[in-house]
């Protein structure tokens, strides 16, 4: 039951936001993220160039265990920027894994690119701006599931530009976002390409993508027990289409 609640509660807060003023919701939600990924991008570079200068910037350093397995790592700041030990090269933003950061960047991406009219405090010049800052934070992320949520929310948009550009009374406009689009992703793939060149088994690509890919099915690594794990629980839903429960769900993890 305090499992089932503490998944609950969190879509009752993001419902009652909604409900409080749905017009200005989405504006909103962009507003925020964008205001923090903005006030990241300046701290992660900050992190890649002087680490050291980083750390003296952020003086609030608190000792984290990670649930059942006891082992402790420190992180800096929360207010403005999180810092977690050994990872400076990955973009937190206030949180504490940048996967959790990333839902909300791809969350913000999907808002600007599918549902623009909710933007309507917006330019064109503004809605590219946003959709440069917005690709740039999911990179610095480091994480496969955002890059993942970067390439559907791109591919999607890109397949649906005919019909957008059918319904829209301002063709010139989207055209320019559209040009914006496919330059950003030339430019991206040009960077990782040239990172890869360079870097190679320590590239993005290679450390984010490539090794990802690989650990899922290499036993010892944390792609493999993700991997395992969906389908330990998928076996465990098809068999108990009414449940299961927690304690014997954690049992049937544990073997």
């Amino acid at each position: 039951v305090q499992l089932t609640l503490s998944y609950i509660e969190h879509i009752l807060i993001f419902y009652t936001a909604y409900e409080c003023d749905k017009k200005n919701f989405c504006l909103r939600f962009v507003n925020v993220v964008m205001f923090f990924a903005a006030i990241s991008l300046p701290f992660y570079l900050i992190g890649l160039i002087n680490p050291e200068m980083l750390l003296k910037l952020i003086p609030f350093e608190t000792n984290v265990t990670w649930a059942n397995y006891g082992y402790q790592y420190f992180m800096r700041g929360r207010l403005l920027y999180t810092v977690r030990c050994l990872e400076l090269e990955r973009n937190n933003s206030i949180f504490t894994e940048p996967g959790v950061y990333q839902i909300l960047l791809n969350s913000a991406l999907f808002i600007v690119l599918f549902m623009r009219e909710k933007l309507y405090s917006y330019s064109a010049k503004k809605i590219r701006g946003c959709m440069l800052i917005l690709a740039v934070c999911i990179i610095t992320t480091a994480s496969t599931t955002a890059y993942i949520g970067l390439a559907l929310n791109v591919s999607f948009y890109l397949l649906s530009i005919r019909q957008i550009k059918r319904l829209s009374t301002d063709k010139k406009d989207i055209n320019r976002v559209v040009k914006s689009a496919i330059i950003l992703i030339l430019i991206v793939s040009i960077c990782i390409l040239v990172n890869y060149f360079y870097a190679k088994e320590d590239s993005i690509l290679s450390r984010f993508a490539l090794k990802k890919i690989a650990e899922m099915f290499r036993g010892g690594t944390s792609g493999h027990a993700r991997t395992s794990m969906i389908s330990i629980c998928m076996k465990a839903a098809i068999g108990n289409p009414f449940g299961l429960g927690e304690e014997a769900t954690s049992l049937l993890l544990k073997r």
